[in-house]
């Protein structure tokens, strides 16, 4: 090992491409208008997004829910985001009741029928149904599916039901079509997706894309022997 050196080669050395951090620990962030190089640490803690352990804080605090369900909640991104939106269009909404319904409810039928947390469904549509179930204009659901045709989110797989759909858009977009058949058939996929939004993506799209297959090629034959 090579001799220490003298100790001014220990000195301490500033970075040149690292200017001096300046921290403000107060709210008033008027030197910081002034000096560019001051930092304001209370702006900076104000401007940081609420932290998971904040939230679950204050879905017990502010809308009574228990520790339980307020996790629940926080670990589901998707579920937090519609309570969030379902109770800001009222304040006044049964938090509680709310909350049982995404959870025990929504989940359980999204799970059972294989559909994706954003199938045909709103926060505005959801907060209608916690309306009538707290005003007792209907009463509250007895099984998931109940809730799943209040909401229509059952899946279209029935073939001939969704043998018309893709017959109507066919019909309703001739020039998508004519450009299949001439080659163009990533054009396909712009019909694929015309009938998911047809339906609201509750088309079984396995389905949809045999179907579409089989009815364009059909033309494709028709059109070779005219």
């Amino acid at each position: 090992m090579r001799d220490k050196e003298e100790k001014q080669d220990y000195r301490f050395m500033p970075e040149p491409n690292l200017p001096p951090l300046r921290l403000i620990m107060d709210s008033d962030d008027t030197r910081c208008r002034v000096n560019e190089n001051l930092v304001n640490v209370s702006e900076l803690r104000n401007q940081l997004p609420e932290l998971p352990a904040e939230t679950r804080k204050r879905l017990v605090s502010q809308f009574g829910l228990s520790q339980e369900i307020a996790i629940r909640l926080v670990n589901e991104n998707a579920l937090l985001e519609h309570f969030n939106s379902i109770m800001k269009e009222n304040e006044n909404r049964n938090s509680k009741l709310t909350a049982n319904i995404l959870i025990n409810e929504l989940l359980t039928v999204l799970n059972k029928n294989k559909l994706p947390f954003e199938t045909r469904m709103s926060s505005q549509s959801l907060g209608e149904i916690v309306d009538l179930l707290t005003k007792i204009v209907i009463g509250n659901p007895n099984s998931p599916s109940k809730l799943v045709e209040m909401l229509g989110l059952f899946q279209i797989s029935d073939i001939s039901e969704i043998e018309k759909i893709c017959a109507e858009v066919l019909k309703q977009n001739p020039k998508m079509v004519e450009q299949f058949l001439s080659g163009k058939t990533k054009v396909f996929n712009s019909l694929v997706g015309t009938v998911a939004k047809t339906t609201n993506n509750r088309a079984n799209m396995g389905v949809v894309v045999e179907v579409l297959t089989n009815k364009l090629n059909n033309m494709k034959s028709l059109k070779k022997h005219v």
